[in-house]
This record gives C-alpha cells, sequence and structure tokens, in this order.
C-alpha cells in the first residue's frame, strides 16, 4: 500500500493515529509512506528519520511535485482522504477538518480506532540530564506563519521574561531547540540572556542546541526534559506523546477554532500533562505561570 502525507511531523502523526489500526485489521505489516515535501521544499526532509522509527510504515521517498487542488482540499478544506491519487493508494491528510474546529476522528477513517501511543523504534540515548540538570525544552519558532500571528506580538523582551519566569519558579535550564529557520529568535534571546548575566552576575538561563540536534537527540531531549514550552508544531505535539507537561502558545488569528487546540493531541492528555493559552487573551506571565503550574501537578 503507497501512501501519500503531508510532510510535517504533526501532519504525519496524525495520520498513522488511525492508519495503524487500518494495518491491522487488513492484515497489512507494513505500508510505503511517501512524504510530500513539493509541499514545503525550503524544509525538505525534516521529518524523514521520524517516519523511519514507526515500526509499521517503510519510509518510501519524496513526492517533490508543487502542492495541487487535491493538496488544497485536504491541507486546508473538508477532505481528509483522496484515493488513487497520482502514482499513490491514498493521500492522506486530515489537516483541513482540524483547522476548521471539526470533529476530525469521525471525518478521517472514521471506521478505525485512533491508537495515539503507538510505539516508535527505540535508539541509544545521550543522558542530557547529566549535561544540563533539570531543564525544560524551548520551541519558539522563527518560520513564516509563527512570525505573522505570534511574534508580533510576543516581542523577543516578552519571550525572555517568560523564560526568566520559568526558570526562576522550577530551578531549571532552558534548552532552546529549533532547526536553522529558527537560528535568529534563539540567538536574540541568547543576546538578551548575556546582557541580563553580566548586568546582574548571574548565570545563563539558556542552552542553545537549535539546529544541532538530530530526530533521534531532539526526542530524548523531551523525554529527559520537565516539560517543553512553546508553539503548535510538530515538537510540542511529539512531548505530548511522550507524557511530558506541555503548554502550546496558540493565537487565535491563526487557528481561530478552538477545537484544533484539544484535538491535536491524546484527549486523555488535556489538564494532565497538556494545556494551552491563547497569546492574543493571556498576559505572558500567566503563561509562564500556567506552564509551571502544568510541570508541577
Amino acid at each position: 500500500m503507497k501512501i501519500l502525507i503531508a510532510p510535517g511531523m504533526g501532519d504525519i502523526y496524525w495520520v498513522f493515529v488511525k492508519l495503524k489500526t487500518m494495518l491491522e485489521q487488513q492484515g497489512i505489516e507494513k505500508a510505503d509512506v511517501y512524504l510530500w515535501e513539493g509541499a514545503h521544499p525550503s524544509r525538505s526532509g525534516r521529518s524523514v528519520d521520524y517516519v523511519k522509527r514507526v515500526p509499521f510504515v517503510e519510509y518510501a521517498g519524496s513526492y517533490d511535485e508543487p502542492p495541487d487542488q487535491a493538496f488544497a482540499e485536504c491541507y486546508q478544506g473538508l477532505t481528509t482522504i483522496i484515493a488513487d491519487y497520482e502514482q499513490f493508494d491514498f493521500f492522506m491528510c486530515p489537516n483541513g477538518v482540524m483547522r476548521r474546529g471539526h470533529d476530525w476522528l469521525n471525518a478521517f477513517l472514521p471506521e478505525y480506532e485512533a491508537q495515539w501511543q503507538f510505539e516508535l523504534t527505540s535508539v541509544e540515548e545521550p543522558d542530557y540530564r547529566s549535561l544540563y540538570g533539570d531543564y525544560i525544552v524551548s520551541h519558539i519558532s522563527e518560520e513564516s506563519i509563527y512570525r505573522r500571528y505570534w511574534l508580533d506580538i510576543l516581542t523577543d523582551e516578552t519571550i525572555y521574561t517568560m523564560y526568566r519566569t520559568i526558570s526562576h519558579r522550577l530551578g531549571v535550564k532552558v534548552v532552546l531547540t529549533g532547526r536553522e529557520w529558527d537560528n535568529g529568535i534563539n540567538n536574540r534571546l541568547m543576546f538578551l540572556d548575556a546582557a541580563h548575566s553580566m548586568a546582574n552576575e548571574s548565570d545563563s538561563i539558556f542552552v542553545d542546541l537549535s539546529g544541532q540536534t538530530s530526530i533521534d537527540q531532539f526526542f530524548a531531549l523531551i523525554k529527559q526534559s520537565k516539560g517543553v514550552f512553546g508553539v503548535p508544531s510538530g515538537a510540542t505535539i511529539k512531548s505530548v506523546y511522550f507524557k511530558k507537561p506541555t503548554f502550546m502558545v496558540w493565537s487565535k488569528r491563526c487557528f481561530e477554532k478552538s477545537g484544533f487546540y484539544s484535538s491535536l493531541v491524546n484527549p486523555e492528555s488535556h489538564k494532565k500533562w497538556y494545556n494551552w493559552g491563547v497569546v492574543e487573551d493571556t498576559p505572558p506571565d500567566q503563561l509562564a505561570q500556567s506552564f509551571c503550574n502544568l510541570v508541577e501537578i
């Protein structure tokens, strides 16, 4: 079975939540998965290693054609699956119904049970606790969608103040993560921290690992952390999967339907190890304190 999927880690995870049951019931050991890298060519390949950790699929390659009407119907509209698309048996993508606040579990492969906690193949992990002590993971991206809807409200100074609040209340370091395109904001946060540390003769609160970790190393960072704070992304979606305290900062101007805030992760996580706040409605200090409350449950 050949399946085409949108290339983001969240895009892939949502499909796999239902795909595992589908394959089991049809007696198929593995599906061949292709990623529609042509949809986001500047970030091509970012999720390949994640797919390779999933035991019920085989990474089969990329699909490099630009997005077309079929992609738009699924990624932004109400279609969740298209059979016999190009050379593939299925193009699967429930993103559109999720963005619109619909019950995507009943819209996408409704006959199959959701398996939110499907296993990943294990790998040897670095011991990050011995390197950094207690820490939380930060994922504040500067990729275009976040720059338009988040970072024009949350200034660098505001983000830095939130992290100082978190660091001091929890007694933790803040590990900055992201891909190469996130280096800009992380460098600016490091600059603010260096200035504060010099003025107050205090230690840095940050460890900057942006652009320096593989998928396996990043997953290890999350699993050994006290929690994860950041914008909605593959990083924060997977931290919920690993059952780490996760606080997502949302913008109602981007995904205005509150149903998306809760439907993108395991429902069992709500208010236990996952919570969220809307940046337009919530003071920054309250966002930081809400995350600390979640970690301390």
